[in-house]
């Protein structure tokens, strides 16, 4: 697995990995999804 999706640095990515979704129904009802806010990245 490469770098990019074990320790995310960008939150649009940290969000779309927090999108899939987990085959086991308890720990998918009690995980915490991160939401993409764009106001709040600073550009490059």
């Amino acid at each position: 697995m490469t770098t990019s999706l074990t320790t995310p640095q960008h939150p649009y990515t940290k969000a779309l990995l927090s999108a899939i979704p987990i085959p086991d129904p308890d720990a998918e009802r009690s995980r915490v999804r991160t939401v993409y806010k764009p106001e709040e990245v600073t550009p490059a």
